[in-house]
């Protein structure tokens, strides 16, 4: 039996765990500026807010490879995969095309920082990481859920810029305690309280602007099927149980 205790094994200062949040307050920021940044000149496509959101991200995951793959670097590797996924069939601006190739720029990030270290280490601490915390898993299921919730695509309710605001705080705090507790189940439940914070804050957006009419849906449509929510349901049940599993494993 291991003598190494969550608290020494698992423990994050403040600072790592304001770097592992970056990526979900600059998500934010995006979500703003794309729906309240049409009143102003549109910028050059290097500097569409996606694709430097896109730098932002890559660069913090080669500083995480450069730095020996800790736990906030996951942050970053989530978010790389995300939007590499989300971005690879992209239109820009209705003119640049934007295709699969967006794969390799997390792919060669990652092989230019393992380069520049001259070692395997921060892989094989990537692997382990992963293997031995299996929360980290469910962090990055928290950030996929993350970037569904604070888009808001397609929502023109009045009040709009306060619930971006208040969604981006809640999955910032779920993500903040994550990274700041020690014990497996404490780690998860921060995320799964931040995803159900953030579900209220879109259920009560949903509930109090005229969707149907919007989207030209029935009254009696629903805008979250009941099939999504035992979905939701089991994704956070599954999140729960890496938090315990990975707890029990800590006891051994």
């Amino acid at each position: 039996m291991s003598n190494m205790t969550p608290s020494k094994t698992n423990e994050t200062s403040a600072f790592q765990a304001l770097l592992g949040i970056i990526p979900f307050m600059a998500y934010g920021l995006v979500s703003i500026s794309i729906h309240f940044g049409n009143s102003l000149p549109r910028p050059p496509i290097w500097l569409h807010p996606l694709l430097l959101f896109d730098a932002l991200v890559l660069i913090g995951l080669g500083a995480g490879v450069l730095a020996g793959f800790p736990r906030w670097a996951y942050s970053f590797l989530s978010w790389a995969l995300i939007l590499a996924w989300w971005l690879s069939d992209m239109g820009i601006y209705g003119v640049y095309r934007l295709d699969n190739r967006m794969w390799l720029l997390p792919l060669g990030v990652f092989i230019l920082a393992l380069l520049a270290r001259r070692s395997m280490a921060p892989l094989h601490a990537l692997l382990a990481g992963l293997w031995s915390d299996w929360t980290l898993l469910s962090l990055g299921i928290y950030s996929f859920f993350a970037w569904l919730g604070v888009m808001y695509d397609e929502n023109h309710h009045p009040y709009l810029l306060v619930f971006i605001i208040a969604s981006t705080l809640a999955v910032c705090a779920g993500a903040w305690f994550y990274f700041r507790q020690t014990a497996a189940i404490q780690r998860v439940l921060s995320l799964i309280t931040g995803l159900i914070a953030m579900m209220v804050i879109v259920g009560i957006n949903s509930a109090t602007w005229d969707w149907r009419a919007y989207y030209n849906f029935p009254e009696s449509a629903y805008y979250i099927h009941p099939i999504a929510v035992a979905f939701i349901a089991l994704i956070l049940a599954l999140m729960y149980l890496t938090g315990y599993l990975s707890q029990k494993r800590q006891k051994f």
